[in-house]
């Protein structure tokens, strides 16, 4: 067999090199050869009568298009020498090197050509990929969605479901939002708004003058709290916790329908209209209780701004703050009318508070208590002050 010059060799006979490759094709063979002689620069020769070799070419060319006859064992076929700048399916690819291609039209073009030797075999039809179905990619991705929002819930129940109890740093309990706020706002009201705090069924509250509370105490009295049970075991008794003992001690109302909180239009517009007052339009509202009081301090009106105003610093006070700095407006989802807060039972809303902010605050290594600590601490003095006692 003879040898294939390779790399700076010059490749001057087609026949030489075709010769030497005696494998079967099944397709065009094209040569591109990097020679003096332009005519010799690509040659397909097109086998005809499904022969599977190629034989031998003649070694002298004419131009690009001429007829060329091979011979073969069973006999002459015919060729056509053609000119292709093809790229694709490559064999053996040798180096890169720059030379010039003579077209039919004498016109000189210079660009790289890679020399190489290439068989193209017949083309097969590819299979296409199977599509997916629209619909199974659109459930499976609103699987994911699900799949998410379901750990992010058991995440947020783990606290609540874990079993040992973290011990805090120190024996102390503190709360987001002081006592102060809300006897500074009693303090500041008009006649007419006090009048309307006592129709909604929080008369009581206008006595309430506490500014702070002892966090050694605290913590203690919140140990003592049975959430299990919902009671308040202390040395001398047991105080359990009903709607008639939080009238009692903090007097909001206690009878009448279960409070719900709901997400519809005329909510989203109380919401909108509460923070609208401190110039947030769209987004996440981080008010303060200072700021809700200072806007209840500038006007002695009684309109709906006044009522949200007030909700807003009496339930964060009284039963449940965030755990930030900034003030809880899910009071502000109050399912009716906020004139009809008489008709509702707010001391049950204040001990199922009660009972879920005790187990969280068991369950993490914050000091702070986002639950009613005030009525916690305030019962031991009641309870006391009973003539049983």
């Amino acid at each position: 067999m003879a040898e294939i010059p390779r790399r700076n060799s010059v490749r001057r006979s087609t026949r030489l090199i075709l010769k030497s490759l005696k494998r079967p094709i099944t397709g065009p063979v094209y040569v591109d050869l990097e020679a003096d002689d332009a005519d010799q620069v690509i040659i397909d020769a097109t086998i005809s009568e499904n022969n599977n070799h190629v034989g031998d070419l003649p070694e002298t060319m004419n131009n690009v298009g001429d007829t060329v006859i091979v011979e073969e064992n069973k006999g002459p076929v015919r060729g056509q020498v053609t000119l292709s700048d093809s790229d694709n399916d490559f064999v053996d690819p040798a180096p890169w090197s720059k030379s010039k291609e003579k077209r039919q039209d004498n016109t000189v073009e210079t660009r790289n050509v890679k020399r190489k030797l290439v068989l193209k075999e017949t083309e097969k039809e590819i299979p296409e990929a199977p599509r997916l179905n629209d619909n199974k990619i659109k459930l499976k991705a609103k699987k994911s969605n699900v799949d998410d929002k379901a750990q992010k819930r058991k995440a947020k129940e783990k606290i609540e479901e874990r079993i040992e109890i973290v011990e805090k740093a120190d024996e102390i309990t503190k709360i987001r939002i002081s006592p102060r706020i809300l006897s500074d706002m009693i303090c500041a009201l008009s006649d007419a708004q006090q009048q309307w705090i006592e129709d909604a069924g929080f008369k009581n509250l206008l006595k309430f003058e506490l500014v702070e509370l002892p966090q050694r105490l605290s913590y203690k009295v919140l140990q003592s709290f049975d959430e299990k049970n919902c009671m308040l075991v202390l040395k001398n008794g047991v105080i359990e916790i009903t709607g008639k003992v939080v009238h009692a001690i903090l007097g909001l109302p206690y009878q009448g329908a279960e409070i719900e909180f709901v997400q519809d239009n005329a909510v989203q517009e109380r919401l909108k209209k509460w923070r609208s007052q401190f110039g947030i339009s769209n987004g996440q509202s981080l008010v303060k209780a200072s700021d809700v009081v200072d806007k209840i301090k500038q006007t002695g009106d009684v309109d709906d701004t006044f009522k949200m105003n007030f909700l807003v610093v009496m339930a964060n006070v009284l039963i449940r703050s965030n755990t930030n700095n900034f003030v809880s407006q899910a009071v502000l989802y109050f399912n009716d009318d906020l004139d009809h807060c008489a008709k509702y039972n707010w001391a049950n809303y204040l001990i199922k508070s009660l009972v879920i902010t005790k187990k969280r605050w068991m369950r993490t290594s914050s000091l702070f208590f986002t639950g009613p600590m005030i009525f916690l601490l305030v019962s031991i003095f009641w309870f006391y002050s009973l003539p049983h006692s």
